[in-house]
């Protein structure tokens, strides 16, 4: 693989990656980690180990607002903890 592809496949994966977190409404959770980047570090890294990004795209537009990521997601655990701790943070509606 020449550095050129390389380059292109880190982008695509990049991509990918932040279009996730996006869809799946995490980014700003993400960004408030603590350690947020080296958690996106590491979700990077198994991003850019998956062989499926054409799939990852295709789900991307086929899905609006999901509640989770495709099971074949290298990042999908991830996804579900931070989204677990969002709700857990967010104030009780029935409380009010």
């Amino acid at each position: 693989m020449s550095i050129l592809n390389y380059f292109i496949r880190v982008n695509e994966h990049a991509m990918l990656l932040e279009a996730m977190t996006a869809k799946l409404g995490l980014t700003a959770h993400l960004e408030d980690l603590p350690d947020h980047r080296n958690v996106m570090k590491r979700a990077g890294q198994r991003c850019l180990a998956c062989s499926r990004p054409h799939d990852c795209a295709e789900w991307l537009e086929e899905h609006d607002e999901p509640e989770q990521a495709p099971r074949f997601c290298r990042n999908r655990d991830l996804f579900a903890r931070m989204r677990d701790q969002m709700l857990a943070e967010q104030p009780d509606q029935n409380s009010l």
